[in-house]
């Protein structure tokens, strides 16, 4: 932790997948704090234990109550039909137990993610987040990715139970930030995306800026700044030129494809305002995650009934499927996990001409197993960033159960998420008028080489292609303007 001036703001890199936090470090330059050991990433995940219901305790009255109730009924009887006193008094009792135990259950599985954040209970955020639910499902609740929430339009209880969720992962990252420095820090700039979402993205903007402010509050901020992802991912590109160029920065995240043409060179890097060098940007709602989704839905689900047909040779509804691996869409996680949807999945069973693979998915809403079955889908992708097949274990939903996956699967599932990618850099290119003189990848699915071998058959050999710290070039753009407020503090 060399050079560390006074740190007084930071630059958080808040993503759909990681966490990232960089503090200015002298001469207008930052560098990372470790969020979690010596890694500068923290999973964007948090996990909030179940709160234990107490069993309520018989109230007299309503024992006096039924047992004159059930001593009216008993009268009505034949005499040797009737239960003694005692004997019925026990029965009453026992009965009203039985009542209160399963209201204390009730309760205690009907308990909402927002609802155990704002009771206090116990939280873990990042890797410890997953282990836990990995470990032991169903002791709490996981939000994966809150940042992919608020641009939605979710009610508004729910746009401020995400804010609470986002407001306590910073303050955990200020905490952090805080212990490595020494220092109290009472300032951020955060990273945004172009669009929080691809549907009225004006309105759903000024709502997830709004939550993101009302987050930064909760954590303990006294002043929140917000900036660009991918103009922050080009001011760490800027520290690496020795000239003027135009450059087509390209930052593929975990929710969103950010793009952005933008002027940069050493006569710029003091800048603070860096809007009028930026000549377009563009933005699609197709990140890792979409890839996640279309490899699960195209390769794993099959495991899972999906396709599968009827006794009378129909294809079996797919809603359930859908709402399975819908993630990060809260009525369909809703739907899901509802009482209802259990009868639903019961009856695919016993209509499917392939129970055993329908029978799994009923193992997943039991064991509330969607995450668990997404992170498996991310982590085969992840494999397939530098293995050309790979088998990944589905164990927790049957014992042996596996997937065994090519790199040619995983290209033929993102055809779509190519395309889109294709579109918003056309969008780009269109806007700035011009080509660049360079192209900047950054983001975790600039590691795939389905993605890269995409780009660089889209724009040809004479771009020159270039790729920094594809996780951490956002959070250290956005140290990099930290320093300069600081600076002028």
């Amino acid at each position: 932790m060399a050079n560390i001036i006074t740190p007084l703001c930071v630059g958080i890199d808040f993503g759909t997948s990681n966490c990232a936090a960089f503090l200015p470090s002298g001469n207008l330059d930052a560098e990372p704090v470790p969020l979690e050991g010596e890694s500068m990433l923290m999973p964007s995940v948090m996990f909030v234990t179940r709160k234990e219901i107490a069993t309520r305790q018989i109230q007299q009255t309503e024992f006096t109550r039924r047992l004159k109730n059930a001593k009216t009924a008993e009268a009505k009887l034949d005499p040797e039909r009737r239960a003694r006193g005692e004997e019925l008094a026990k029965q009453v009792e026992e009965a009203m137990r039985r009542e209160l135990a399963q209201e204390a259950e009730r309760q205690y599985w009907d308990q909402s993610f927002f609802s155990m954040l704002n009771s206090g209970q116990a939280a873990l955020y990042g890797s410890p987040a997953m282990k836990a639910y990995v470990r032991e499902p169903m002791s709490g609740a996981l939000v994966r990715s809150p940042k992919s929430f608020i641009g939605s339009n979710l009610a508004p209880y729910q746009i401020d139970g995400f804010a609470a969720t986002i407001g306590s992962m910073l303050a955990h990252i200020k905490e952090r930030c805080e212990a490595w420095s020494g220092r109290e820090i009472r300032r951020a700039i955060i990273g945004r995306p172009v669009n929080y979402s691809g549907v009225d993205s004006q309105r759903a903007n000024a709502k997830a800026i709004d939550a993101m402010e009302r987050a930064a509050m909760l954590a303990g901020f006294d002043a929140v700044d917000f900036y660009l992802e991918p103009v922050a991912a080009a001011l760490a590109f800027e520290q690496s030129l020795d000239r003027e160029a135009k450059a087509l920065v390209i930052d593929i995240g975990g929710g969103t494809t950010d793009c952005a043409i933008i002027r940069l060179g050493p006569s710029f890097v003091g800048n603070f305002d860096r809007s009028p060098d930026v000549l377009s940007s563009t933005a699609s709602r197709v990140g890792g995650t979409a890839f996640d989704y279309s490899l699960a839905w195209a390769h794993i689900m099959p495991l899972l009934g999906k396709g599968v047909l009827g006794r009378r040779g129909e294809l079996l509804p797919i809603g359930s499927f859908v709402d399975a691996i819908s993630i990060f869409d809260v009525p369909a996680q809703i739907r899901f996990n509802s009482r209802d949807n259990r009868y639903t999945l019961e009856s695919l069973v016993k209509q499917s001409q392939q129970p055993v693979l329908v029978r799994r998915l009923l193992k997943l809403y039991d064991g509330q197993l969607q995450y668990r079955l997404m992170n498996s889908s991310e982590m085969t992708k992840v494999k397939l960033s530098s293995k050309a097949r790979c088998t990944t274990p589905l164990h927790y939903i049957e014992e042996d159960l596996k997937v065994d996956s090519t790199i040619k699967d995983l290209a033929e599932s993102a055809v779509r998420c190519l395309d889109q990618i294709d579109a918003v850099i056309g969008e780009a290119l269109a806007g700035a008028g011009a080509l660049p003189d360079a192209v900047f990848i950054t983001g975790g699915m600039g590691y795939s080489p389905i993605v890269r071998e995409h780009i660089a058959e889209k724009l040809g050999a004479e771009i020159p292609i270039h790729f920094g710290d594809l996780l951490g070039s956002v959070g250290k753009g956005l140290g990099l303007q930290a320093a300069k407020i600081q600076d002028s503090l």
